[in-house]
């Protein structure tokens, strides 16, 4: 047996203007390159990450400042594990939170709407390239641990399960929250 953790990264520091809809493009570029908050962190998150054989994180900048916070450098990073793109107007509707616009385009999203992004259909291939990765290195080691994000996460739990992987433990779905899963090693 084998397990494959998927941690989600620290809050980012960004701010919430008022914003158009054309101006997402802009909110969301911050938004990749924004330092996280180095809040609290749990004790038992510490002490997965700790006894990781293996650290991965996509090629964001928050999960890599996520592990640093726990004195950690990736030892793999690729851009299979990046989020799931969301999608943004070019048009200028009328101004919101950019908070508001990120729920509005990720629900639209969910329902179709790919305008400058990927689908949902890649984002979920995209995430069986993602288990195909953690499988691999979850033969070779005995604890996977990647820091990662709140969609593609999901989207990659999903797989993981269809795989056969048993998820024992969820703490949620925030900012440093965790799942557990336990792989068979074939």
């Amino acid at each position: 047996m084998s397990q494959i953790i998927l941690a989600r990264h620290a809050k980012v520091k960004i701010d919430n203007p008022l914003i158009y809809s054309s101006q997402m493009q802009k909110w969301i570029e911050t938004y990749n390159y924004a330092p996280i908050d180095e809040t609290e962190i749990s004790h038992e998150l510490q002490v997965l990450v700790e006894n990781a054989d293996i650290l991965l994180t996509s090629k964001l900048s928050r999960t890599n400042e996520t592990l640093k916070v726990f004195g950690k450098e990736p030892n793999y990073s690729h851009v299979i594990f990046n989020e799931a793109e969301l999608p943004y107007s070019d048009l200028t509707l009328f101004r919101m939170p950019a908070k508001f616009w990120t729920v509005f385009f990720r629900a639209a999203w969910l329902l179709g709407y790919r305008s400058n992004s990927e689908s949902y259909t890649e984002a979920k291939i995209r995430a069986g390239v993602a288990v195909d990765k953690l499988i691999e290195f979850s033969k070779q080691h005995k604890t996977v641990l990647l820091v990662g994000h709140g969609v593609m996460n999901r989207l990659i739990i999903k797989a993981l399960q269809k795989r056969g992987v048993v998820l024992k433990e969820k703490t949620g779905d925030g900012n440093l929250s965790y799942s557990v899963l336990e792989a068979t090693k074939n």
